[in-house]
Parts: C-alpha cells; sequence; structure tokens
C-alpha cells in the first residue's frame, strides 16, 4: 500500500474513533486496587445503604448529620502494541490488501483512538527479532511517529521480500539474467 492510500484510508477513521475512544474512556477496567479508590472526589449527605466505614467524621461532627467522602479510581490505561513485520505479513489477506496494509490499517486506528480517549499508547515492532521498542506516551505526533515508523517497517519487509526472491533465482539459475523489479503493472523485465 502506498502512504497516499494509507492516509486516504486514515482520513476515514474520525468517525470510527469518535465511538472506540468512548469506549476506551468509560470502559471496563478491572481495578488493581481495593477498598474506596485512590482519588478524593466529594463529601456527601449519608444515605441509607453507605457503608458506614466511609462516615467523615469531621464534616458529620460540623453539621450535625452524617456525610460520607466519596473516591473516585484514577482510569489511566497504557496500550501497547506489537506489531510482526516478518515476510508472512507481505500475504494477500483477501480483495487488495496485504496482511500488513491490515496490520498498518488496525494498528493506525487503535493509537489514533488511544489518542483521542488521552491514552498512553506504545508499540514493539518485530520480524524474527524485536526490532525496536517504542514507549507508551501521549500525543498526536508520538501516533504519527509510530505509524510512520511501522510503514517504514513494512516497506523494508516488502524490499527483503523482493531481495529473496532474486537471489533464489539467481541461485535456481546462475546463468539466467537477473530479475529487475518492474514498477508498472505489467510483469517482470528481464
Amino acid at each position: 500500500m502506498e502512504k497516499s492510500a494509507l492516509l486516504e484510508k486514515i482520513a476515514l477513521f474520525p468517525i470510527t474513533v469518535r465511538g472506540l475512544s468512548e469506549d476506551l474512556r468509560g470502559g471496563a477496567y478491572r481495578s488493581a486496587f481495593r477498598g474506596n479508590g485512590i482519588e478524593f472526589d466529594e463529601v456527601r449527605e449519608y444515605r441509607r445503604g453507605d457503608d458506614i466505614r466511609s462516615i467523615d467524621r469531621n464534616v458529620s461532627a460540623r453539621f450535625g448529620r452524617p456525610f460520607v467522602k466519596r473516591y473516585r479510581e484514577e482510569r489511566e490505561v497504557s496500550m501497547c502494541v506489537v506489531l510482526d513485520g516478518s515476510l508472512s505479513m507481505m500475504e494477500q489477506g483477501g480483495a487488495s490488501f496485504s496482511l500488513a496494509d491490515k496490520a498498518l490499517i488496525a494498528f493506525s486506528l487503535l493509537g489514533f483512538s488511544a489518542e483521542k480517549a488521552g491514552q498512553r499508547f506504545g508499540a514493539v515492532f518485530f520480524d524474527g527479532a524485536v526490532r525496536s521498542v517504542w514507549p507508551c506516551r501521549q500525543g498526536l505526533s508520538h501516533v504519527f511517529s509510530m505509524v510512520d515508523a511501522a510503514f517504514t517497517m513494512y516497506q523494508a519487509a516488502g524490499r527483503a521480500a523482493i531481495d529473496a526472491v532474486r537471489g533464489a533465482a539467481h541461485s535456481a539459475a546462475p546463468g539466467m539474467p537477473r530479475v529487475r523489479r518492474s514498477k508498472g503493472g505489467g510483469g517482470n523485465s528481464f
């Protein structure tokens, strides 16, 4: 996929990103904290069914009726995506998109959704070995940098596949002319 085609696909994301980012923001997070939470939210009047351990004795004494302290959990989530840049991703995954194209589009969607939700986003790129690690950070420029690096990784994997074919063709028939990559829509040129 060309970079301009990828950017056209990403331009369609705002509608999808808005819904996905809302899901990320108010999602079903499982808290690592037990008890009342970690951040003070408010003091409100006691209601039937409230935990009596949360009664604020100072405010209750001042006003002559029971008040409880309310806490809320901090909802900051880091998203780290592991992206495969191996040659197997160059296979056609149906229609006209390779598996790499689909992975790049999904990676972009996740990155922009996380950014829109105010979450941190990072990635690990590998192709048999870890090639680069992007720590989880916030910001649109960080997401754009990672998408660009992922695009570059897949371009390099495509070039590596072509080089592997060239090497195999040359070793199979050493006397044959070298295979060159054709830029046009026609067949290979020799």
